[in-house]
């Protein structure tokens, strides 16, 4: 079960002083999800719902019922849902016959939209959930209490509500992942925190469409698909997602997508690449999916060609595949022999083709530049534009992609070793000792020492800024030639002291000080 924010915010909102102090207690070990939920002497019951919407759906039997704290923990304890009401209109039946065409003229109609500036009440929601967002950094993410919970819920309902669909996701992913791992935490939560600063920077009449975003389509019924593998591809969003995707062809040449995406940064990617995930009756990870054709029944999917689920869609994996034949508009197969590589990609019968972003990010430069040593090695490759989105080698050649892999390498998705070539005529450059972005060599990053600052103050608050260990850090970057990461690390602890005295004598933090130089480390 998950459970709209609007719902968890109504559950918690209205709680005693003493009753969120008890919530906070019951939070301090997991709460087990299920039908039902005992407490002592108390049990939550859960109604047999998806999303939790109604007070109904979660139900007490103690006394302080429905103000208890057991109905908040539970509720504190589900995952808040994507989406609350949809607001994209009901579109018309889909033609049967080839529902693409009719998905792409959907989707232009919802395309075209006037330059829209930014409301009174969207502005009023951003300012609210940058004040939240950065008590969140004051205290600590992992020592949220029930309260600040509530607040970040209700935040979620009003983003919902005014149409503050970026901001939405990203924080959506941070409230998920509280409890959970720092990695996936701090990419939403810099995503967050972007979004609502860019937002609050507008100037009156200003284009807000980019930052606002729209909101999802619905889920249309497509009928039955034949789908071949295209290619697969990591996928890293700029609010805190990540994960892969699987582009399929189907008997139309139309494409379609599976995506697999969730809170998280690109360390997270290679497990959530072979990991299978339940969809339409199977459970196979994209590694297996993007290697195999499929059969779907009762298919849905939204207007940007997003294949879903639903308990009506049943698929079933066919014989492996290996070779593009025949490929949809926008593609093309490119096959000869490589000329050169580097770490932007490989030069292929005269064809310069570069790696998508976020291939790049998961390093497959390193294997790009590897076979670019294998000059004259027969290759084919999926191209669109000039970007490379797959390839299989001649069985002939020096490059030897792994059995296990169907012959098939997906930039960014599958580790390329030293072993996958054999005796190169021309080897990579020799790496410097110290070069840390060889393949042979692998040593601590910049961006990890400055990612790791960024999970520390998210997760505990700025008083870990006093650790001895951040002279080290921003001497160790200053050394490492990265003067300016070396700054903001500094700028950062330097937040920590900004403020002023309350008429009381207490001090005041200026967490907007400390948010901002939070975010630029963050993004550095």
């Amino acid at each position: 079960m998950r459970i709209s924010p609007a719902l968890m915010a109504s559950i918690t909102d209205s709680l005693a002083p003493r009753v969120r102090r008890r919530v906070d207690a019951l939070l301090t070990d997991p709460v087990l999800i299920g039908p039902e939920i005992g407490f002592g002497n108390a049990t939550v019951r859960l109604a047999d719902v998806e999303v939790a919407t109604s007070e109904e759906h979660i139900t007490c039997n103690c006394l302080l019922s429905p103000g208890c704290a057991h109905r908040a923990a539970v509720a504190l304890s589900l995952d808040v849902t994507d989406d609350e009401t949809p607001t994209a209109p009901e579109a018309p039946p889909i033609d049967p016959r080839n529902p693409a065409e009719r998905l792409r003229r959907l989707a232009e109609e919802a395309a075209r939209a006037d330059a829209r500036a930014i409301t009174w009440e969207q502005s009023a929601t951003a300012d609210l959930a940058w004040e939240h967002l950065t008590e969140v950094l004051l205290r600590g993410a992992g020592r949220l209490g029930a309260a600040q919970r509530a607040g970040l819920a209700a935040d979620l309902h009003r983003m919902r509500v005014h149409g503050l669909v970026v901001a939405d996701r990203a924080l959506t992913g941070f409230v998920r992942s509280l409890g959970q791992a720092p990695g996936p935490r701090v990419a939403a939560f810099s995503a967050a925190l972007l979004n609502l600063h860019r937002l609050r920077g507008l100037t009156e009449g200003q284009d807000a469409n980019e930052l606002l975003g729209r909101p999802r389509q619905p889920y249309q019924d497509i009928g039955g698909l034949t789908l071949t593998p295209l290619f697969a591809e990591p996928v890293i969003t700029a609010s805190g997602f990540a994960g892969t995707q699987v582009t399929f062809q189907d008997q139309w040449k139309n494409t379609w997508s599976l995506a697999r995406v969730r809170p998280g940064t690109a360390r997270d990617i290679a497990a959530r690449y072979e990991a299978g995930e339940a969809w339409g009756g199977i459970s196979e990870s994209p590694f297996t999916l993007s290697r195999h054709r499929l059969l779907v029944a009762d298919a849905t999917a939204r207007l940007d060609g997003r294949l879903g689920g639903g308990k009506q869609v049943r698929a079933a994996m066919q014989a492996p595949w290996s070779a593009w034949k025949n490929v949809p508009e926008g593609f093309e197969v490119v096959s000869g022999g490589i000329e050169a590589g580097d770490r932007r990609g490989l030069l292929v019968a005269g064809r310069r083709l570069e790696l998508l972003p976020a291939a790049r990010v998961l390093r497959a430069g390193l294997a790009t530049e590897l076979f670019g040593a294998a000059t004259g090695t027969f290759v084919t490759c999926l191209a669109r534009g000039n970007q490379l989105l797959g390839l299989s080698a001649s069985a002939e050649g020096l490059i030897r992609i792994p059995g296990s892999l169907g012959g098939l390498w997906w930039p960014g998705l599958d580790a390329v070793t030293r072993s996958w070539v054999g005796n190169l005529p021309a080897l990579p450059d020799d790496p410097e000792p110290g070069d840390v972005t060889s393949w042979t060599v692998d040593s601590p990053q910049v961006t990890e020492t400055t990612r790791r600052w960024c999970e520390r103050v998210l997760d505990a608050g700025p008083g870990v800024l006093s650790s001895p260990l951040l002279a080290k850090d921003t001497a160790w970057l200053k050394a490492a030639g990265a003067p300016f990461a070396s700054r903001l690390l500094t700028d950062l602890a330097e937040a920590t002291t900004r403020g002023q005295r309350r008429f009381d004598g207490t001090w005041a933090q200026d967490s907007d000080a400390l948010a901002r130089a939070w975010l630029r480390l963050s993004e550095y």
